[in-house]
């Protein structure tokens, strides 16, 4: 009997699934594995030329043993087959969903995948990142991507941009991208315009901060540090970048642990402007104004010490002084 693949995927090599290799290929039986990633590469390189005669002979076994490894992969639910006009139509269903999940998730996982390579959109998308990654997407992956685009509404165009965005700040990992295209989503920017104008916005800030530290370069904890102070503790960008020509003006050097120190003691105190932040210096300055001047006033008001001066009479100095002159004589 022959077997005919219904081929949906399109790879030059036999791209073997991370699941299938720690969940059976160290479990199962070793021929049942040997069978499916060789039928895997068969369906990879789009070979018609394969039969149930052909595969037995390829392993030294019977037809009714080869019908047996697939009656088993098919229970796994990582390969579907039946009769088609006398042949043996044959599909490979394993996109990295766990064995034992809910027939429903199994099912939506497939619809999930079907939607990607049958919208042209979609299916340009999964290429554009498969480039980019340097490597397949598996079914999580790709459920990002789409989840981008199906959930929080970004076009495809901005996601492909947004990877682009990431991979050139050298994060490559998809839920890094995801939390990225989150807060673009959360920022309403939905056209490529816009995306572009958020970057350009991001770069000059980035700029405007090597130039406060007269620095050539940010490595990437040091930009994730600043997206940190600026997304997360909301502080403004002029706030940020005031934090670093404070930290040069008082130490000289470009230390993010003196500017992190700044922009936490900011945080405590519920700053997050430029305008707040002088406001605060202002008022920190009077205080040690008033402090100094209240310090000077009690130690004016204290005064020196006072000393009671012993009272001389001169007269009888004198007297004695004469007297000890008339002794002196008589001798």
């Amino acid at each position: 009997m022959k077997i005919e693949f219904d081929f949906e995927n399109e790879f030059s090599n036999t791209p073997v699934p991370n699941f299938f290799i720690e969940n059976y290929m160290c479990k199962e039986n070793a021929i049942y594995c040997m069978i499916y990633i060789y039928l895997y590469k068969k369906y990879c390189e789009r070979d018609c030329n394969i039969s149930l005669d052909s595969l037995a002979k390829k392993f030294g076994m019977n037809e009714w043993e080869i019908k047996n490894c697939l009656d088993y992969w098919m229970k796994k639910k990582l390969i579907e087959y039946s009769n088609r006009n006398n042949n043996l139509c044959l599909k490979f269903i394993f996109f990295g969903f766990n064995e034992g999940e809910p027939k429903k998730n199994i099912s939506n996982n497939l619809n999930y995948i079907g939607f990607g390579k049958k919208n042209f959109a979609a299916r340009s998308l999964f290429n554009f990142a498969q480039d980019m990654l340097g490597k397949y997407l598996d079914y999580n992956e790709m459920r990002i991507l789409l989840g981008l685009h199906n959930d929080f509404k970004l076009p495809f165009e901005v996601i492909e941009f947004l990877i682009s965005y990431c991979l050139k700040n050298g994060k490559k990992n998809i839920n890094y991208i995801e939390k990225v295209g989150i807060n673009w989503a959360d920022e309403k920017i939905f056209d490529l315009k816009t995306a572009k104008n958020k970057v350009d916005d991001v770069n000059d800030f980035f700029c405007a901060i090597k130039n406060a530290l007269a620095i050539n370069k940010l490595n990437s904890e040091q930009r994730k540090m600043i997206l940190y102070w600026h997304n997360n503790l909301r502080m403004e960008k002029s706030l940020i970048i005031e934090a670093c020509n404070m930290t040069m003006m008082k130490i000289g050097t470009p230390n993010f642990n003196y500017i992190k120190k700044i922009i936490l003691n900011w945080d405590k105190n519920d700053i997050r402007k430029l305008e707040e932040a002088k406001n605060f210096v202002c008022e920190q300055k009077s205080k040690i104004d008033s402090r100094r001047k209240m310090f000077c006033v009690n130690r004016k008001r204290k005064g020196l010490p006072s000393f009671e001066y012993k009272k001389w009479n001169f007269d009888d100095l004198r007297k004695i002084i004469e007297k000890t002159g008339e002794d002196d004589e008589d001798e």
